[in-house]
């Protein structure tokens, strides 16, 4: 009885090590992996980096500047991302900063990021 719970013992976690999680399998072997951007729909888009964010957020505000990367927006409390009403500056792509000037009242939403937020959609109230 001792030497059959004894190869049990033995056996069992090299059972368990061959049943590892691997990306191995040729289930995943033949799926093309991204290193910064995936097509998806014909666009790229850009993959998350580590320590990112998926929250979203929406929120209403007035723009107090428009630079060539981001737009600076006071804008009330924002509860879906815990944030308090502050002047904060928005990572933008070109479309949206163009779409605004300073003193524009606007409603926007947004992704969050690492270094604040970047602007997913903007429209002037």
């Amino acid at each position: 009885m001792r030497f059959a719970t004894l190869m049990i013992m033995l056996a069992a976690p090299l059972a368990l090590a061959a049943c590892d999680n691997g990306n191995d399998s040729a289930e995943t072997a033949d799926m093309p992996m991204a290193d910064e951007k995936m097509a998806m729909g014909g666009e790229d888009m850009p993959m998350m980096q580590s320590g990112e964010s998926a929250e979203i957020g929406r929120g209403e505000g007035t723009v107090t500047a428009v630079d060539a990367e981001k737009i600076t927006i006071d804008h009330g409390p924002i509860p879906e991302v815990n944030w308090p009403a502050m002047t904060m500056a928005f990572e933008a792509d070109e479309t949206a900063r163009e779409a605004v000037a300073v003193g524009d009242a606007v409603t926007f939403a947004f992704r969050k990021t690492d270094s604040g937020g970047e602007i997913t959609s903007i429209t002037k109230r």
